[in-house]
Parts: C-alpha cells; structure tokens; sequence
C-alpha cells in the first residue's frame, strides 16, 4: 500500500483501541436485510468417497454466467459450518462457497483432498477461473496463504487468525487478515499486515472483538465486498456497495466521535484508509485521520499500549519457558494473577494482552498434552491437564483429547465420560474423531451421530 506509508507503523497500534464491538460495512447501523439464503448443498467426491465438499451457490448463479469462487480450509475440517458463516456475504456479493469436510490440521492428504475439492467444484458449477479465492481459519490459513502466495492460480485470500510465509511469494494476491483482538495470534497477524505492505502486496487488516475462533459471518461481508473492489472497483454494483459501506462507516465514526470515544472513532477512520485504498472515497478518510494525529490523548494511550505489547512479550517468553520447569503451585498462582486482571476491567485495551496471554498457556497445553498422547507419557498428561483446566476450563478441546487419552488406555467408561463433556461444550470435529482409529471404535454410534448432526447443523 502506497499511500501515507508511516499509517500502518501508528495502525499497529491504534488497533487496539477496539472495545466492545467491531465494525463491519454491513451491519454497522441499523440495516435491515432481506436476502434469502439458499440451502448447502452436500457433495461427495468422485475421487474419493470418504472425502466431502459443502457448498453455496449464490442466487445469482441462475443468470448462467461464470461467478467468483472461495474456497475454505477450517482448521478442524468443520466445512458446513465454514460455508454458513460465508453464505450472507456469498449470496450479497455473487460469490460460490466450497468447503472442505476434510481438509484439516495436519493432515497427511491435504494437498490431494484440496485438489479434489477444487476439481470436484469446477466439474459442477459455473466457475470463473479467473476469479479463484482461498480462505483458511489457523493452520488452514497458513494452508491458504502458502497456495495464494506460491501458485497463480488464486487471485486472493482470506486468512484468518494465522498468517502465511511471505517468503515463499511468488505471486502478488490481494490478501484480507482477520484475527480477533484476543487472539494469542494477534501480534503475529499484525507483524504479516505490516510485512505485506512492505512488499508492496495489496493488503486489508480486519479486528473483531473475539478470540481465536472462525470469525462471524459480517466480517466475510467486508472481505468479499474487498475482493470485489480489488478485482474492478467501477463495477457499477460494487460502486453502489462501496457509497453504502462508505455513509455508514462515517455515520459510525461520527456517532464514536459523537460519544466521546475518540480512540475508537480514530481506529475506525484507519480501518476506513486501508479498506478504501485506492478509490475516490480514501481522501475523505485519510484526512480525519490526520486531524486525529495531533492528539495529545491518543499518544497518550499509544505509548501505554506500547509499554502493554512489550510486557505480553517477555511473559510469553517466561510462561514457555516454564511449561516443563515450574510447579503446579507456581502455575495456580501465576494463572490466578492473569485471570484476575482479565476480570477487573470492562476495557478490552487493559483486559485483551491478559486474555491472549491465557490463549497462549492453553494452546502450549494442547501441544504437550497432545504429544504425552503420542508418547503415552501418563505422568505429563496429568500434570499438563491440570494446567489446562486451570487456564482454559470451558475449552471442549481439554476434555476431546482426555478422551483420546482414555481410548488409548482402553478406559471406555471415562472416555465416554469425557467425550460427552466434549460434546456438550460444543465439540463437533467429525474429521478429528475420525483420525483417532482407537478412539472412533470405542465411541458409541449416538456420540458418533450427535457430533455429526451437531457439524451439519452448525452455523
């Protein structure tokens, strides 16, 4: 991005400054909608049965003309609910969703079931093949990012709460970051706006108020009505999309303003630089921004930000360092402390490095709890799911992978037990049941049946 490139070292900060809701050119004041959604349309793959796509197929698909595509790679291979969440913005924007039911972390067929997918979609529906988009939810958006960047087979993507190498650029995609402000990706995301910008690539940096989790579907509304400014910004239905998104956004800033939230008006007319680049509504943005910059009370709180960002750092460092090295008594204390901080405030900008930081601590017990699994190491699955609990109690993951632990042991009582508390807490991976061969023999056929109708019906 080559307008008013100091924007992006102050945008790093200053976004942040999000609070209790996020801001989204479709819903951002008082919109009515009457789209209809069409159903998702289940598909097996011809080249392999045991692999499924989900899909959504726009209204406008009944025009017979050859519409964009988005193809979506989830993390945990939850395609139908990836799909619902697109579907809104597919069917306001004219584009095909596809999803894989398969395509997951550390799958050792991911390359051949994402091929499948896309030849099993292009085989059926009226695809523009110049107009190929990817999007990925964490591991799935490194998957994501990797295709878009090394292959010119994608215009764009959509990465969501993880970024991509862009070392291995090979290509220049329009790339659209999504990361929620209390996420333990956060900063890494941020770093990737700032590093593509820098390599020239075009470039949008969306924050919700959530954690590391599959954004809602208004975030998708902004990156789609993105691509689609990208791809021809004088398309008279994308001008008449971006002169609505543009009188709302200002309608909200003002209204921010208007509150006497400055901090947060002041993020949105960023958001408002960067979502715009390039088009005759970016001037207007660009210069609030610029009466904004004087601001003795903005710098103020930028430099607290800065003294936040540099303490969640050396934290991270010590707390990794301390997984194998420190006591259960030292960790009870340590994760008191944080999650009273977490507690004390109804401000996101003091509450979210805390809130990240727990992230972390759980993901970094996901990781040793997994590997103890691996290496049936009861001693470490012990102590690493007391931390887990302590850190992340209501994580479904916890009680997912005690489960595995327990089918391991052949221990069928707890590990139905634990599957159930799973369940109840909103568990619904098909596809990591299923990779666990133990496991899947020992669970009953209505826990089988309750996690599948929990991910056909998930939104």
């Amino acid at each position: 991005m080559n307008i008013l490139p100091s924007f992006r070292l102050i945008f790093q900060i200053i976004i942040f400054l999000l609070v209790s809701v996020f801001y989204s050119c479709s819903n951002t004041i008082d919109v009515t909608d009457d789209l209809s959604i069409n159903e998702v349309q289940h598909i097996v793959c011809k080249a392999n049965s045991a692999w499924a796509i989900e899909v959504y197929v726009p209204s406008a698909a009944k025009l017979e003309k050859k519409l964009p595509v988005i193809y979506v790679i989830d993390a945990h291979a939850r395609g139908r609910m990836a799909v619902n969440r697109l579907a809104v913005a597919a069917e306001r924007y004219h584009f095909i969703v596809v999803a894989s039911d398969n395509a997951s972390n550390n799958n050792p067929n991911m390359q051949l079931i994402i091929a499948s997918m896309l030849q099993e979609a292009e085989a059926q529906f009226n695809i523009d093949p110049t107009r190929r988009y990817l999007c990925g939810f964490s591991g799935g958006a490194r998957v994501a990012g990797l295709y878009a960047l090394k292959t010119n087979e994608f215009k764009g993507a959509i990465l969501c709460a993880a970024s991509a190498d862009l070392g291995q650029k090979q290509n220049m995609p329009a790339l659209f970051s999504v990361v929620g402000l209390n996420d333990l990706n956060f900063h890494e995301v941020l770093d990737f706006d700032l590093q593509a910008d820098k390599l020239g690539l075009r470039h949008c940096l969306k924050v919700f108020a959530g954690a590391h989790e599959f954004p809602p579907a208004a975030v998708f509304e902004d990156a789609l009505l993105w691509f689609n400014i990208q791809n021809n910004k004088d398309a008279k239905e994308t001008k008449n999309a971006m002169s609505i998104c543009q009188k709302r956004l200002q309608a909200l800033i003002k209204k921010q303003f208007l509150d006497g939230d400055k901090l947060l008006s002041n993020q949105s007319t960023y958001y408002a630089v960067s979502f715009f680049n390039g088009t005759r509504f970016e001037k207007h943005f660009t210069e609030i921004v610029m009466d904004y910059n004087s601001d003795q009370e903005v710098q103020s709180d930028l430099s607290e930000l800065q003294r936040q960002y540099e303490l969640e750092q050396k934290l991270k460092i010590a707390y990794y360092n301390a997984m194998d090295s420190k006591s259960f008594d030292w960790w009870q204390n340590e994760l008191k402390v944080i999650q009273h901080k977490t507690d004390t405030s109804n401000n996101n900008i003091k509450t979210a490095p805390y809130k990240r930081l727990l992230g972390f601590v759980s993901m970094m017990c996901f990781m040793k709890l997994s590997a103890a699994i691996k290496e049936n190491d009861i001693i470490s699955f012990n102590n690493f799911s007391q931390l887990y609990a302590l850190c992340d109690t209501n994580n479904p993951d916890r009680f997912f992978l005690k489960s595995r632990f327990y089918a391991q042991q052949n221990l069928k009582d707890s590990l139905i037990i634990n599957m159930n508390r799973a369940i109840s807490m909103g568990f619904i991976s098909l596809n990591d049941i299923e990779s666990d061969t133990i496991l899947y023999k020992l669970l009953s056929e209505d826990q089988i049946e309750i996690v599948t109708e929990a991910n056909t019906d998930c939104k």
